[in-house]
Parts: structure tokens; C-alpha cells; sequence
């Protein structure tokens, strides 16, 4: 699990892309939303690290860069990694929605997952953390209630 928190805390788009369409290919549907919409997370988090950049170039007086950066953000969800998971969680969201109907009473609770206390880690101040997914599956994707609204979110946003 350390490889892919490493992976997730560099924003490697291309593996948790990659990721959600082993994951979708093999009907996994909670690890392929899992994956996909960590990419989510990432354009979100770097919508939220313009503020800071944002007071850097205009303290420094970098407006060539500053206008860069509004170009690149006014680009972003068209970049091919988001598209491509933005589709992928479409579908697994409509493929779990039309489970849901053939079969309500198929899908499970998640699971109450223990970290295991071997897998833990020292923060700054010495104490220890968990470091384990409490949701390795993505068992909470895949009982949502709002599957449709949330696929319409992802495609109301490859529409711009």
C-alpha cells in the first residue's frame, strides 16, 4: 500500500488512470471509482494551489507565469487524463446503478476494515499513525445512493 499512497500523494494521473481501467476491465467497480476519481481530487487540488500561486506571482511580479497558469487552469478538464477517467467513472457508476436495479438486494454494506497495527508510522511528533486504506476496495463508491447524480457530475463536466 505504500507504493500507491506514494503514487497518490505525487499525483501520478497516468497510474491511477491506468489503475481505474485494469480495475473497470476486470468489473471491479469500487476500485475503478476509487481510482478515477482520486484523479478528481488532483484537479481539485490543484484549482485549490492557485490561490497560493496566484499571491506568489503577483508578490513577485511574475505575470508571464500568472498568465501561464490561468491558461493551463482554464485547460485543465480537458487534458486527456481527466477525460479519460471522467468516462471511466461514468461507467462504473451506470454499470453499479444497473446492478443496483437487476438485483437490489446484492449490494453489501462496506465492510468495518481494521488498519492492522503493524502497518503504522511515526508523525513528527513521534506518535504513531495509520497508514492503511480504510476502503482498499472502494466498497463506499459502490453503495452510494446517488449513483446517476454522481455520474452526471462527471458529464456535465466533459460537456465545457
Amino acid at each position: 500500500m505504500g507504493v500507491e499512497n506514494n503514487l497518490y500523494d505525487m499525483q501520478c494521473l497516468w497510474y491511477e488512470v491506468a489503475a481505474g481501467l485494469n480495475a473497470l476491465r476486470q468489473r471491479r467497480w469500487g476500485v475503478a471509482l476509487k481510482r478515477f476519481t482520486d484523479v478528481e481530487q488532483h484537479m481539485k487540488d490543484m484549482h485549490d494551489d492557485q490561490c497560493d500561486w496566484h499571491a506568489r506571482c503577483v508578490r513577485r511580479m511574475t505575470l508571464p507565469v500568472y498568465f501561464d497558469l490561468l491558461t493551463l487552469m482554464d485547460k485543465v478538464r480537458s487534458q486527456r487524463h481527466w477525460q479519460i477517467a471522467a468516462k471511466g467513472a461514468i461507467e462504473a457508476y451506470l454499470e453499479l446503478d444497473d446492478q443496483r436495479k437487476r438485483n437490489p438486494d446484492a449490494v453489501e454494506d462496506p465492510p468495518d476494515i481494521k488498519s492492522d497495527p503493524t502497518k503504522q508510522l511515526r508523525n513528527i511528533r513521534g506518535d504513531l499513525v495509520d497508514v492503511v486504506d480504510p476502503d482498499p476496495l472502494g466498497k463506499k463508491f459502490e453503495t452510494e445512493p446517488t449513483l446517476l447524480d454522481k455520474a452526471q457530475l462527471f458529464a456535465s463536466a466533459l460537456e465545457r
